[in-house]
C-alpha cells in the first residue's frame, strides 16, 4: 500500500523505483502503469515500460489496437506496437500494415518490425481481414522485401562477429 502512494510523490527517482519494487513484486497492473508511461521524467518513464512489458498478459489484442489510435500518446502508441508484433493474431498484423506510413518512427519502426511477417507466414492473410491485409500487403510488397533482407543481412553480420 505504501509503495502506491509512492508512486504520486514530486521526486521523479522515488516513483521510479516504487514502480520498479511494485513490478517485481507482481503487484502492479497494467491499468495501473499505462498512465505512468507518458511521465515527463525518463525514468520513470522507463520503469513503467518495464513494468507494462511485464504485465502485458493482462491486455487483449483489442486493447493494444486501441492504443494505436493517432490521438494516443506517442510512448503509448509505439509500445502497443511492439506489444503487437508479439502477436499472431490478424487484428495485429493489420494494424502493422497500416501504421508502416505512420509520421512518428518509433511506431513506424514496430509496425515495420511486425509487417515483415506477411511475407512469411502463410496463415496471416487469412481470416476475417484477410482482404485488407493482402491489399496492403501488396502495396507495400516492395518495401516489405527490401527491409525483410536488410534484417537477414544485419543478423548475418552479428552471427558472423
Amino acid at each position: 500500500m505504501l509503495l502506491r502512494t509512492l508512486l504520486a510523490h514530486p521526486h521523479a527517482r522515488v516513483r521510479a523505483r516504487a514502480l520498479v519494487h511494485l513490478t517485481h513484486r507482481h503487484d502492479i497492473g497494467w491499468n495501473e502503469a499505462l498512465p505512468l508511461l507518458t511521465d515527463p521524467a525518463k525514468e520513470v518513464s522507463r520503469a513503467a515500460r518495464g513494468a507494462l512489458w511485464a504485465a502485458r498478459s493482462e491486455v487483449t489484442v483489442a486493447q493494444l489496437v486501441a492504443l494505436t489510435a493517432s490521438g494516443e500518446p506517442p510512448e503509448r502508441r509505439s509500445l502497443a506496437m511492439q506489444l503487437l508484433a508479439r502477436s499472431f493474431e490478424p487484428a495485429a498484423l493489420l494494424t502493422a500494415l497500416r501504421l508502416l506510413d505512420d509520421p512518428l518512427p518509433a511506431v513506424r519502426a514496430a509496425a515495420r518490425d511486425d509487417a515483415r511477417r506477411v511475407l512469411w507466414d502463410r496463415t496471416a492473410a487469412g481470416g476475417p481481414y484477410a482482404e485488407e491485409i493482402r491489399a496492403l500487403a501488396e502495396r507495400h510488397h516492395e518495401r516489405l522485401t527490401v527491409w525483410l533482407a536488410e534484417t537477414r543481412r544485419r543478423n548475418r553480420a552479428l552471427r558472423n562477429r
